[in-house]
Formats: structure tokens, sequence, C-alpha cells
């Protein structure tokens, strides 16, 4: 096999392949593991090759016939830049051409995600509680079941909308939040959890799923360096969430969007004078003081909570 060449960040280059083959319909989970099957492709060598970011012309072939990607491409190589200057880690100041985000939006051409059979897909039989937040301005969100076009299992999806909290000339922004869910069923479970195998970018955000099947986590971060802030309105239907399968009559899932008291940051106008750490942190502790009281231990708040429940018989 002939020698191959550098790729810049060629394992998530890979990892995008598969999250958008899955998104398209090709492949049935959005994994390397999904990805080498149906492509036919030797699954040690694709994962040498991403380990060393580094690809045979016999490989990049492989690539093209089961996906339709052109390795000419500047998306997949940029070829003004020498390979050593490819193959170093990924920081602002990258000349590149092949950043992950051009390649993404290249595959967003040559493999757009599959559509659904229909406009929306049919309401499940559940009852909802009125959504809390402790402010709206800042964060809330809702979560909906969807009966699922291909199975007998419910679709979990999200509505969530992002902003800042603004006293006295200082915002409070949101840079991670967790979104951590409770299936409060004994035989209940989620399966195909969304951003689980690889990060799933929607929009200007970032979703990787977390926990288990029975306690699932989804954390939720800006798309890219350029996106300072979680902000504005997301929502997550197709694919949604997870699948919800095997809920009995009367399960609640039940859905909190939590932050870290590290992980958030406050903002001053221009018009105000720079603030000291010691300064910084007193402002964000006087922005936590009305948050909630839960889990102070470990650092994690509740900003906003919603309930559903599986209508029916128990």
């Amino acid at each position: 096999m002939s020698k191959g060449r550098a790729v810049h960040q060629g394992k998530q280059k890979i990892a995008l392949l598969a999250t958008q083959m899955f998104r398209a319909g090709r492949i049935e989970k959005s994994t390397v593991e999904a990805f080498a099957e149906k492509s036919g492709i030797n699954l040690p060598a694709l994962k040498r090759a991403m380990q060393e970011e580094s690809f045979s012309p016999e490989m990049e072939e492989n690539l093209r016939l089961a996906t339709g990607m052109d390795p000419t491409r500047t998306e997949w190589v940029d070829l003004l830049l020498s390979d050593d200057n490819r193959n170093v880690d990924h920081t602002s100041e990258y000349a590149g051409r092949d950043t992950l985000a051009s390649f993404q939006e290249y595959l967003n051409e040559i493999l757009p995600a599959r559509k659904a059979t229909s406009t929306s897909a049919p309401a499940a039989n559940v009852t909802a509680t009125r959504p809390w937040t402790v402010d709206k301005n800042l964060v809330c969100h809702d979560i909906t079941l969807a009966q699922a076009n291909d199975g007998p299992h419910l679709e979990l999806r999200l509505q969530a909308d992002f902003g800042w909290r603004y006293q006295d000339k200082i915002k409070y922004v949101l840079r991670r939040v967790r979104l951590d869910v409770t299936i409060g069923c004994s035989h209940g479970f989620a399966k195909a959890r969304l951003g689980r195998s690889a990060p799933f970018d929607s929009g200007t955000v970032r979703v990787t799923g977390r926990g288990t099947d029975q306690q699932p986590i989804w954390v939720i971060v800006p798309a890219n360096d350029e996106v300072r802030m979680l902000e504005g309105s997301h929502e997550i239907m197709t694919p949604p969430l997870a699948s919800l399968c095997d809920l009995r009559a009367g399960a609640q899932i039940s859905s909190k969007m939590q932050v870290n008291i590290h992980d958030c940051d406050i903002e001053p106008e221009a018009d105000l004078p720079r603030l000291t750490g010691a300064q910084a942190t007193l402002i964000e502790r006087v922005f936590m003081m009305d948050f909630g009281q839960e889990d102070q231990e470990t650092g994690w708040l509740t900003l906003s909570r919603h309930d559903v429940t599986i209508a029916g018989d128990k």
C-alpha cells in the first residue's frame, strides 16, 4: 500500500463522516465500526489511519466510493500546506483551509441529512408538567415525546433557548450546560443516543451524549471557538436526542438543564473597567445566589426543568 499523506484532524474527520452517513440514513449507528462495515473498509486499517492521521491513496479511494467524497477537495486536504503544517494541533492561527468546520460544510452538501417521511411524527400519549426555569431569559427548555415512524419506540426531542442574565451592565452567560434525563421506568431505556459516538453539531451548538442507556446525559457547548457563548433558540428533533424503548404507562421522563458554577462567565459592558479575578468571582456568586441550593457540593445547579409522563393505567 502506498505511503499515506497527512490529513489535518483526520481522526475527527472520519468521525464526522460516520455521523453524516448516519444522518443521511446510510448506516444505522453513527460509529466508526458501522461506517467501516457499511463501506467495506478494513476496520483495523481505518483505525490505524485515523490514529496516525495519514491516509494512503487506496484508503482515500475507498472513502470516495463509500461516501462520494472527493479526496482532492481542499476541505479534506489543503495541498498549499506542507504535511508538517497540516499535522499540527488545531489552533486559532491554523492557516489551512481543511478545517473541521469546512469539512462539515462539505459533508452537508454531499451527504444531506435524511428528511423525515412526514413533516412531524405523531405525538405520543403523554401528559406534561408546566416547565420551570430560574430565568427564561438565561435558559429555558421543553422536552417532547413523539411516536417514531419506524417502530414502537418514542423519540425524545428538545427545544431550548439560551441567553444571559443582565444586571448593572454585567452579563452572566453560559458556556456549557448539561441536560440530565431520568427515565422513571424500571424497563425503559434510551437507544441511539445522539452524540454518543461523535459530537453532533446543530446550528451553533455541539451536543455530546454521555451517561448510560438508563441515565442519559447530554452536554451542550458552542459548536466552535468562534461562538463565545450559548445563545439563541435550538431544536433537536431530527435526529432526536434518543429513542426511548419499553416505557410503561405511568412512567415519568424527567429533564433538568444544569450548569456547573465553574462553566459560566460574566461579561462587563465596554464602558466598565476591567474586573479583577476576585471581583469577578464575587459577582458570579451574587448572580448564583438565587439559582437554587441543590448540588452545591458538586457545583451543579438546575436552571430549567420539564417532565412528561406516559399516560394510561399503570
